[in-house]
């Protein structure tokens, strides 16, 4: 607000997850909003969270607004020994392990091409091409994947959408990974439009995703949902998992969360 004299009247404005002190307008806490820094109650795309893991205890429990079935497949397990936020996180051997979650009610259909994938990893090892978050079509086949992965230390983000013998795909690659370091790592597609992120950075180049062409049969945190196999297996510990359907969470740098993802 403007003074008598010309000065400012009132706090400055200065944003943060906690607090926005000072005036702002619709447009600037839009803006703001965009950037994780607008405090909310709680989740505002909420309604849009088809899968929530905070890894915190046995057995590993969806708590998104619909719950599933969490199956933890080899030896993938809760563990105390490393955590983001709640004291425990999932750990992967790197040799087998996923968790996988069933595609109820198409929690998981993409049909806007339109959604967010984001945990925190911390790698043990980082080596050739390994899967963070997967959704999968038809079991046994490595086509139909949308996928969140790395490649030694680099981020990969991409889809192989057809389910046919031929090789099909669009993929990108960026940013640094490092092992036994906590990194929030994201990709928030809009209409097809994918950008992935480390720590909130946007990494690599945004590439363009043609609407998946099949239905997926279910989720895979650590390794592909559909095709167990050791060769792709992640080798560390996943924590604060969350899949945002219908919604582009990020579409420029942000700031990480500093806090369990809320309900």
């Amino acid at each position: 607000m403007i003074g008598l004299n010309g000065g400012l009247i009132g706090a400055v404005k200065s944003p943060s997850p906690s607090s926005a002190i000072g005036v702002w307008t619709p447009n600037e806490q839009i803006n703001i909003r965009r950037q994780g820094l607008w405090p909310v109650a709680g989740d505002e795309f909420f309604a849009n969270v088809s899968l929530l893991l905070h890894c915190d205890g046995t057995p590993i429990v969806d708590s998104s607004g619909s719950p599933k079935t969490v199956t933890a497949v080899g030896n993938a397990q809760i563990s105390t020994a490393q955590s983001k936020f709640g004291g425990a996180s999932l750990l992967f051997d790197g040799n087998g392990d996923a968790a996988t979650i069933p595609n109820t009610n198409n929690a998981f259909t993409f049909s806007t091409n339109t959604y967010t994938f984001e945990c925190f990893i911390r790698p043990v090892a980082l080596s050739s091409f390994k899967i963070l978050l997967d959704v999968s079509a038809t079991a046994g086949n490595f086509f139909g994947t949308l996928y969140l992965a790395h490649n030694g230390t680099t981020l990969v983000w991409g889809t192989r959408p057809n389910t046919g013998s031929q090789y099909p795909y669009v993929e990108a690659t960026g940013g640094t990974l490092t092992t036994n370091t906590w990194q929030h790592v994201a990709l928030s597609v809009d209409s097809g439009a994918a950008k992935a992120f480390i720590d909130g950075v946007a990494v690599g180049s945004p590439i363009t995703f043609s609407t998946p062409a099949f239905t997926p049969v279910g989720f895979g945190v650590g390794q592909f949902s559909n095709l167990l196999d050791a060769q792709y297996s992640f080798n560390g510990y996943i924590d604060e998992v969350r899949i945002t359907n219908g919604v582009a969470r990020y579409s420029s740098n942000f700031v990480a969360p500093t806090a369990p993802f809320p309900g």
